[in-house]
């Protein structure tokens, strides 16, 4: 008669680590849109959008969230931001905040969204707002890459579009 050997299997380091970093971020995907969720509460306008000059609260807010963040030494608080903001602009877009529309969902179950229905829903300034950083962000990029489509005439359109975005009170840091 042979006895029986029952064996547990052991994860290895490397499934230790990863079954924590997943956890991790489980957490961290729940708590950023609790924040996100939490901050919409606190706003009036569609404050996540590029480009948007924040509410003093919400600015003092970030600031918060970005001292903190460094305090762990977190490594780009930046990115961290830019995801709560994405969840705002989808807890906006499901709870109607700020004119924001849901999509209208194909037969196929896809997100369908027209230009026109997307433009209608938006401020002028808002408008304004995102095309020119769009722009300025494109010639930011070539600027600093050195590119040769970044002529003189670019360089002086580009100073008009840095003057026009002052002029809607969006701070580039320049």
């Amino acid at each position: 008669m042979s006895a029986l050997v029952v064996t547990t299997p052991t994860l290895s380091a490397i499934e230790v680590l990863r079954n924590a970093a997943v956890e991790s971020e489980k957490t961290a995907y729940g708590a950023r849109r609790a924040y996100a969720v939490g901050i919409n509460d606190m706003a009036d306008i569609a404050w996540y959008a590029d480009g948007q000059k924040l509410p003093a609260a919400i600015q003092t807010e970030k600031d918060a969230y970005y001292k903190a963040l460094r305090a762990i030494k977190y490594s780009n608080p930046s990115n961290a931001w830019g995801k709560v903001k994405d969840y705002a602009k989808e807890d906006a877009v499901a709870r109607g905040l700020f004119g924001e529309i849901a999509p209208e969902v194909s037969a196929t179950g896809e997100a369908v969204e027209t230009v026109a229905e997307t433009r209608d829903t938006k401020t002028l300034t808002l408008r304004y707002v995102e095309d020119l950083m769009v722009l300025h962000k494109a010639s930011v990029k070539k600027a600093g890459l050195g590119d040769a489509e970044y002529t003189d005439k670019i360089r002086t359109a580009h100073a008009f579009l840095i003057q026009a975005l002052k002029s809607m009170g969006v701070d580039i840091g320049i």
